[in-house]
């Protein structure tokens, strides 16, 4: 059950009418997803504002103040922001400038307004992150987002990534690709770091994940920093090699000392995987087409 605390900067915290409905729900052995609404939309975000946030804080704590102590044994959750990754930043002074600092990283392979977006989705992570900071251990933050309008399933991949949003569970709508998969099924495909997401790799790893959803082949997404921390039960990687990084090799090499087997995607893309069992895992073998 998703209940709704409104918690915006016009709101007075009086969630009295949710607590009687939180009761009411918990008597019935139903357990409740809170959603702290802050209001804030992506034209709104603005990761400056300090006193935005020193609010969102206090909202914070009024809510461990009045639900947390009796409900927490009934709580999956607390949803921190509902909505898209479609922000609409204002380049301020200090966006700008740190904005610039940012696409340092980058070549001149990556369009101004791809890195814009990819910057903003940071910004917000860390924001979100910062407020998830102030609560208590075994309290999971949730994030409700709606990205029906990115069609570009490489792209979501990229923005989804657990690099970006590490700490936070996430219900998606208008994904096709598996998110934080918690089956573990012995096959994933390596997420490249930003830095090699170039347009030519996202249309390479565009159609890659294509050809996995499309052929019904049961995956997970790794992230290439985070490879060495996610790789409980997987027998199987599919690499990108001109992606990687000098460190993201180094732990492929423990991956397959582990016993695990790495399989290429060229250019010229690959046909669906058939899965190996662990015994037959010892060699990198080419997924590209004769």
């Amino acid at each position: 059950m998703l209940i709704r605390l409104p918690a915006s900067l016009k709101d007075d915290l009086d969630w009295s009418s949710q607590k009687a409905l939180a009761h009411e729900f918990t008597e019935k052995g139903v357990s409740i997803l809170w959603h702290l609404d802050f209001g804030i939309t992506p034209e709104s975000f603005n990761p400056y504002e300090t006193a935005h946030f020193f609010s969102y804080t206090l909202a914070i704590e009024q809510f461990l103040k009045i639900f947390w102590p009796e409900f927490q044994d009934k709580t999956i959750g607390l949803c921190l922001y509902e909505g898209s990754l479609k922000f609409s930043l204002k380049k301020t002074e200090k966006i700008s400038q740190v904005f610039d600092e940012f696409s340092q990283d980058y070549n001149e392979k990556f369009a101004q307004e791809d890195l814009f977006e990819l910057f903003s989705i940071n910004l917000f992570s860390e924001y979100l992150h910062r407020l998830a900071s102030f609560l208590p251990d075994n309290l999971s933050p949730y994030c409700i987002l709606d990205l029906s309008y990115q069609k570009n399933q490489a792209k979501l991949a990229q923005f989804l990534s657990k690099r970006r949003f590490e700490h936070f569970q996430l219900i998606v709508k208008g994904a096709r690709i598996p998110i934080r998969e918690k089956s573990f099924p012995p096959l994933g495909i390596c997420l490249p770091t930003d830095e090699k997401l170039t347009p030519a790799a996202i249309k390479q790893l565009e159609g890659a994940l294509n050809h996995l959803i499309e052929n019904n082949v049961h995956f997970r997404i790794i992230s290439e920093e985070t490879l060495n921390e996610e790789w409980l039960e997987l027998e199987e990687l599919l690499i990108f090699p001109e992606l990687l990084t000098s460190q993201g090799k180094r732990m492929l090499k423990g991956f397959e000392a582990a016993g695990g087997t790495l399989k290429e995607i060229g250019a010229e893309g690959f046909e669906p995987p058939t899965h190996c069992s662990q015994s037959s895992c010892a060699s990198q073998t080419a997924l590209c087409s004769d």
